[in-house]
């Protein structure tokens, strides 16, 4: 009995060593398993092909990071300041490429945050641009915070574009 076990455990080592050089040769020769097909995304017009594979690297990788944000470990807060800078800098990045920028829903008053999350802006710029005089705002009643005009924003996003 011990002869037969012994004579089948070289047999199974040779098989498994087979089955290695096989799958090694098959990834050389290009028959491995086919990477995951990933979206086709046409050039813009007018942009340098290096900026547009640049830009299409960090998209990305900004998805990927938005999709592995749940997962990490971190306090809440910090967390949605991570994922609002993510969605900022990919909402840039989809406008750079030409891709269609998801916005927030329609209102007719924005405040800070909202009206740079729209315009995909820090809301630090924002008040950079209030200062310099680029975009107008308004008080809110009690005098607390900007409330920022759809139409103004939308008059600013377009210039920006240009």
């Amino acid at each position: 009995m011990q002869q037969d076990r012994s004579s089948q455990r070289p047999l199974r080592a040779l098989e498994t060593q087979d089955a290695g050089r096989r799958a090694r040769r098959q990834r050389i020769k290009g028959r491995g398993p086919l990477p995951a097909a990933r979206p086709v995304i046409p050039c813009p017009r007018g942009l340098h092909r290096a900026s547009f594979r640049r830009l299409l690297r960090l998209h990305t990788r900004l998805v990927r990071a938005l999709e592995a944000l749940p997962t990490r470990r971190m306090a809440a807060v910090a967390r949605k300041q991570v994922g609002t800078r993510l969605t900022n800098r990919l909402r840039q990045v989809r406008r750079a490429l030409g891709l269609p920028v998801p916005g927030p829903r329609a209102k007719g008053w924005y405040r800070t945050g909202q009206a740079a999350q729209l315009l995909g802006i820090s809301p630090k710029t924002l008040l950079r641009y209030v200062t310099a005089g680029k975009l107008a705002c308004e008080w809110s009643d009690g005098g607390h915070y900007r409330l920022f005009a759809r139409g103004e924003l939308l008059r600013f996003l377009a210039s920006r574009r240009l």
